[in-house]
């Protein structure tokens, strides 16, 4: 067992899987996501929520533009926090669970990814809040922007 495993049980657990395996979860996660996002904004009929769940499937696909080396271990960790606090403000709508749900998956496997680096689990983390922060831009672009 590494060192980062003996002091955190959740990096041993981490590390039990291969780091491929995680980075399969992290992107499946986030291209199911981009499809949810999009389907929200096909099967809504309010123009917000439509424009809102297109907008989230985009910032989602923009994640897997290739980025330099200086932010491609939070570029991912922010679409998934996207997914996760988007899906959590449609959870009265059809997709939020599942947009909530695949960021929460695509979150986990991006600090597994950390646990295999053996970095810091801070950029994932930040990460994942940060994509808390762009849906509230979103929100309050679309809530200025569109008639509804």
């Amino acid at each position: 067992m590494t060192t980062l495993g003996a002091q955190n049980p959740l990096a041993a657990a981490a590390l039990r899987a291969p780091a491929p395996s995680w980075r399969k979860v992290s992107v499946s996660a986030r291209i199911l996501a981009t499809a949810v996002g999009i389907a929200v904004a096909f099967t809504q009929s309010y123009e917000r929520t439509q424009v809102f769940g297109a907008v989230i499937g985009v910032l989602v696909l923009i994640s897997f533009v290739p980025q330099p080396a200086a932010v491609r271990r939070i570029i991912p960790a922010i679409a998934a926090g996207l997914c996760l606090f988007a899906g959590i403000a449609l959870l009265s709508q059809r997709g939020g669970a599942p947009l909530a749900t695949l960021g929460a998956l695509a979150g986990l496997a991006e600090l597994a990814l950390s646990a295999h680096r053996r970095q810091s689990a801070w950029p994932s983390v930040a990460g994942l809040f940060g994509g808390a922060a762009l849906m509230s831009v979103v929100v309050v672009a679309i809530a200025l922007r569109v008639e509804g």
